[in-house]
């Protein structure tokens, strides 16, 4: 395999691991704030994102 082919690979695998830690993070940042938030805050939330 030519050099900049494997750049380009690497390039892609960096990438993609980069936006799975992101989204890992997020859904992290989610699920805490959804822990912290009190019970009836999840009807309001609701009526708002409609």
């Amino acid at each position: 395999m030519q050099r900049w082919y494997l750049v380009k690979l690497i390039e892609e695998y960096v990438r993609s691991l980069e936006f799975s830690k992101l989204t890992m993070d997020l859904c992290k940042k989610y699920g805490d704030m959804k822990k912290s938030a009190p019970h009836n805050a999840k009807a309001l939330s609701t009526a708002t994102i409609l």
